[in-house]
């Protein structure tokens, strides 16, 4: 074998070498660029005690889970068929004009709406002979649903532990206290959409609605939208405040809320730009009703 053949093998070799090479390559991009990565979208009732609660900043500080106290319910106020949820709205319709006035009000305890203390109003979402079931009319304060983003159940969460300890202490005096009603909540259901756990039911004094709830007592979006006060404004888009419900999100680290526009959306529990609107179960014979 002379030179010249010798150097054309080498050269057939080489160009064979480079054919596999890129076919290699070929085959590698199809097979890893081919794929599309699958993701999931971010899918945008209290014990009382004699002692007042751990203190905590839900703004900034990690809050130390608090255990529940087992106590005695006095009432209970929930309904026990409820509508089953439908999947949130991944678009995201204009703002329906609100609702009219429906319900009944009262005034009842005090707190900072930004002019001062003033007494807040509460709408009467249910009544019989002896007790009332009230929400406040406004969002009354921007709150976290936790301190830190980890997995939380309405029982456990930073937001469950403020609302019965420091709120209920600031908005109502001890007799009005008095009046306030442990109400066995309801937290079984969980969110039915994503089979997420809605941990232990609660016995509360002050707590948040539900997403069933919410579908019973304000069916539309209309009925969905909430005003803030200038104290929680800054929770407000258009007007409209997001609030929170005590339902579990699409995941653990997650809560439903509705949203300025009056749809269900979940977010991250460590959100502080969402408000809240309380819930009470008050003794009828201690209001005024307007």
């Amino acid at each position: 074998m002379d030179k010249n053949q010798r150097a054309a093998i080498i050269a057939l070799i080489a160009v064979v070498l480079l054919i596999i090479i890129a076919i290699g390559i070929i085959a590698y991009e199809v097979r890893t660029e081919g794929l599309p990565s699958v993701s999931i979208p971010e899918i945008n009732f209290l014990h009382h005690k004699d002692e007042p609660a751990e203190t905590f900043d839900p703004f900034h500080t990690p809050l130390i889970e608090t255990p529940p106290v087992s106590m005695i319910p006095d009432h209970s106020v929930l309904p026990t068929g409820t509508p089953v949820p439908s999947k949130p709205g991944a678009a995201i319709a204009p703002v329906t004009p609100p609702a009219e006035m429906k319900y009944e009000s009262v005034f009842f305890g005090s707190y900072e709406q930004g002019n001062g203390i003033e007494p807040i109003e509460w709408l009467i979402l249910e009544r019989n002979e002896e007790t009332c079931l009230l929400i406040s009319r406004y969002a009354l304060e921007e709150l976290k649903y936790h301190g830190n983003k980890e997995p939380v159940t309405w029982e456990t969460s930073g937001l469950r532990a403020w609302l019965n300890s420091q709120f209920l202490d600031m908005a109502f005096s001890e007799e009005e206290r008095s009046s306030i009603l442990t109400t066995e909540v309801d937290n079984s259901l969980g969110n039915q959409i994503f089979h997420t756990d809605g941990g232990n039911n609660t016995e509360d004094r002050v707590f948040l609605l539900s997403r069933e709830e919410v579908m019973l007592y304000f069916p539309s979006e209309g009925e969905r939208l909430c005003e803030p006060t200038l104290h929680s404004k800054r929770a407000s888009l258009a007007g409209y405040s997001h609030w929170w419900l005590r339902s579990p999100g699409m995941k653990q680290t997650n809560a439903e809320y509705i949203n300025y526009r009056g749809v269900f959306l979940d977010g991250s529990v460590d959100n502080k730009f969402t408000a809240i609107r309380p819930v009470i179960c008050a003794a009828l014979n201690k209001l005024t009703i307007s």
